[in-house]
């Protein structure tokens, strides 16, 4: 049975002092585990009793894997409840929802027939609630944000309120259209906001603001709205606790680049050469595993463009799985394995199998679907090539910021600590930058950008970015090279560093957190 650390102990014990607020914490230290023990704790002070707990999150696929880990946390402690699931305008039939439960059935798991049944039926969800109160046990509901105002519709019938809503990647609430529908309308006794990365809006760059307090906006500083803050782990923390790997950045210069037009022309041999330039440096420093990258692209050009470009089959004749995923209505790309179209459960099935192999290169290609939630093992990197705003940028290093299985073991035991960089699998999750040119002033505000959302995480530009000494871009090469080391940059930096340096490197500001910046720049 799996044992709370001290810090989701502590978050549990604040839940029970405040009855609504914000739980911030970096992705892969145990969001679940909080959620799933806060449930145990309300049912072990109200036993043998009929009580409604509700588990939100913005994806389909992310509430059926916070199912699994709630129910085997609650089942592993002797602890009977109902399921459901409440989903507001999905297709998914029956076939759909039984292959899902299959996809879920892994690490000795399974879902029962009764534990999938779905329902946007306000009548139907009444019936469910009103069979779980004449059994008096305890009913938790997973919906998606989308659907969650069904269950208020529900449970208005019964008259008995929501006892707990726990709402997972909370910061999506922020959109105008959940906001809207679901902030204070819903009747519930204690409502808990859990997210990796406060939000101030949907559309631009977000700050952390829990020292920041308004009673205004859709924003998650508005503490009449979301509470306080009450739970915290900075990812510095969350590190050296040997929880999550730190980043480092992997800058790859390209040349010839003075327009959107070059970059589109360049973006494939881009890509490719970064896949090139990560295999070297793997070969080099991380003898145990192979790069596996995750690509954020700026839309389906992007994708439909690799895949169809000699750089996509020199990759595949290397042995790349190449995954290619987004969510269009004409099926343009969907989700694609290796140039073969395939529905959205057997894409998660094969990718999971593909991340989890310590041998396989693997190459993903998303726009907006995997950023946050849905758990892709192995990714040692991501690649930004659109501007992305902190949420998703956080969101996007979290996919790559997991322990190695075999590293989480070590350092368990006490055989390893977290400062023992040579000998973990994965020391590091690579943020791969394409620089377009080494004086273009808006590179140089992107890294800066990026620099200083990773502040959180004690980055230090000199010591955690490495760089390839040739550029890459519209001009052939034979060979990319990589001659850093994994602990040093190479001398010769370049203008980028340097700026970095001459902006980041100073004491006071170096030692400031992101919220305090923001507050030093607000006065």
């Amino acid at each position: 049975m799996t044992e709370l650390y001290n810090y989701q102990i502590e978050a549990v014990n604040q839940t029970d002092l405040h009855k609504k607020g914000i739980l911030v914490y970096p992705t892969g230290t145990g969001k679940t585990m909080i959620q799933s023990a806060i449930i145990e704790r309300d049912i072990q002070k109200h036993p043998n009793q009929f009580r409604i707990y509700v588990v939100n999150a913005p994806r389909i696929i992310l509430t059926y894997q916070l199912h699994k880990d709630i129910d085997i946390y609650l089942t592993s402690r002797g602890i009977e409840c109902i399921y459901h699931f409440v989903h507001s305008g999905s297709s998914l039939d029956i076939d759909e929802l039984e292959k899902i439960r299959i996809q879920a059935n892994v690490d000795g798991y399974k879902i029962p027939h009764s534990g999938i049944n779905s329902t946007t039926n306000s009548k139907e969800l009444t019936q469910v609630m009103k069979n779980a109160r004449e059994l008096n046990i305890p009913l938790v509901i997973f919906s998606t944000y989308h659907s969650a105002e069904r269950i208020e519709e529900s449970r208005t019938f019964i008259g008995s309120p929501i006892n707990i809503i726990l709402n997972d990647e909370a910061h999506n609430l922020v959109q105008e259209k959940f906001y809207d529908d679901l902030i204070g309308k819903i009747n519930t006794e204690r409502e808990y906001f859990f997210t990796a990365t406060l939000r101030v809006n949907d559309s631009d760059d977000d700050t952390d603001l829990d020292n920041y307090e308004s009673q205004e906006g859709r924003g998650m500083f508005n503490v009449e709205s979301y509470g306080r803050v009450i739970g915290k782990l900075l990812p510095r923390d969350a590190i050296e606790m040997g929880m999550i790997v730190r980043p480092r950045i992997h800058e790859v210069l390209t040349i010839g680049v003075r327009s959107d037009e070059d970059f589109d022309r360049s973006l494939n041999k881009v890509i490719h050469n970064s896949f090139n330039s990560q295999i070297e440096h793997f070969k080099k420093f991380h003898l145990n595993i192979v790069p596996k990258i995750i690509v954020a692209t700026r839309g389906s050009s992007d994708i439909k463009n690799f895949l169809n470009s000699d750089e996509y089959h020199s990759l595949r004749k290397m042995n790349v799985d190449i995954f290619a995923i987004m969510s269009d209505e004409e099926k343009i790309i969907g989700e694609d394995i290796n140039g073969i179209k395939v529905n959205r459960q057997e894409f998660l099935k094969q990718i999971k199998e593909v991340g989890e192999d310590k041998t396989k290169m693997m190459l993903v290609l998303h726009y907006d679907i995997l950023t946050e939630g849905v758990d892709v093992p192995g990714l040692t990197s991501c690649m930004p090539i659109r501007n992305l705003n902190k949420s998703r940028f956080i969101q996007t290093l979290g996919r790559c910021s997991r322990l190695d299985k075999d590293d989480r073991a070590k350092l368990i035991s006490g055989e390893i600590d977290w400062t023992d960089v040579d000998k973990m699998n994965k020391p590091y999750s690579y943020i791969i930058l394409p620089v377009l040119t080494e004086t273009n002033k808006e590179d140089k505000k992107q890294m800066e950008k990026f620099v200083l959302q990773l502040r959180d995480y004690n980055f230090q530009p000199f010591e955690d970015i490495i760089r390839n000494p040739d550029a890459i871009g519209l001009p052939d090469e034979d060979e990319m090279d990589t001659a850093s080391k994994p602990n040093r940059i190479t001398p010769r930096s370049g203008t980028n560093i340097d700026y970095l340096r001459d902006v980041f490197e100073d004491e006071r500001v170096a030692n400031l957190s992101v919220e305090n910046q923001f507050i030093e720049n607000l006065n």
